[in-house]
């Protein structure tokens, strides 16, 4: 009877550890991720400093992918650098106070990524990723000096060229619907030429007179960046 009661003992022990490690494996669900080689993007954020954005990028390996952005700027809208130039650097003879003389322009931009997602056990366009950026921006708008002279109303092109080092860390979400989102921050260094007009005036004493002219100026500069986006976009 002993040796009985000890039996069904051990069989009891058996099920129950048995019929734990199969509740176990029943509770544990393998999380699914969708696994898209190509993604279309916009982003919604850098829209704000007038850098309308597009871009592709392209998963290759398990988890690497290649990223090109492409797009429009837009010189005076919002945070744009343009709008900020002569204030937050001293520019000789650029007077920053008269932004509402300057004219809206348009110009381009282009870069081009390297993306390593790092979280183990998450394809491409999944996770925590980091990535280094080449970007190449241009910035334009139109001087007008009317405020001078009523009679100077021929506008001149500034040009504000830019090349872009920049590091980048973010996240991806690739949802079964195909829809994605991607938020991030980058810094760097941006290396900086601009060109612009500004207006002087000379007096001659012989003739005791005033010449006006419109002058043209180069300066050349480096300056650290940070910034964030938000880019929505589609798998496929």
């Amino acid at each position: 009877m002993k040796q009985l009661i000890i039996g069904i003992i051990i069989a009891s022990s058996a099920f129950w550890t048995y019929s734990q490690k199969e509740l176990d494996t029943v509770r544990v669900k393998k999380k699914l991720f969708y696994m898209p080689q190509h993604a279309i993007k916009v982003d919604v954020l850098r829209f704000m400093s007038g850098d309308v954005i597009f871009s592709y990028e392209k998963a290759f390996g398990y988890n690497n992918g290649v990223e090109i952005e492409v797009g429009p700027t837009i010189s005076m809208l919002g945070f744009n650098r343009m709008n900020f130039i002569g204030i937050a650097r001293d520019i000789p003879n650029y007077d920053a106070q008269i932004n509402s003389q300057r004219g809206q322009g348009y110009g381009f931009l282009l870069s081009v990524a390297y993306k390593k997602y790092l979280l183990n056990g998450r394809p491409a366009m999944n996770g925590l990723y980091i990535a280094p950026r080449l970007k190449f921006r241009n910035y334009n708008n139109y001087s007008n000096f009317s405020n001078f002279n009523p009679l100077m109303t021929k506008k001149y092109k500034d040009n504000l060229y830019q090349g872009l080092m920049t590091f980048q860390i973010g996240m991806n979400h690739t949802f079964r619907s195909k829809f994605g989102l991607e938020y991030y921050m980058f810094m760097g260094l941006t290396f900086n030429s601009f060109n612009y007009h500004y207006y002087t005036e000379t007096y001659d004493g012989n003739t005791d007179s005033w010449t006006e002219s419109i002058d043209r100026n180069k300066v050349s500069f480096v300056n650290p960046n940070f910034g964030l986006g938000l880019k929505l976009y589609i798998g496929m």
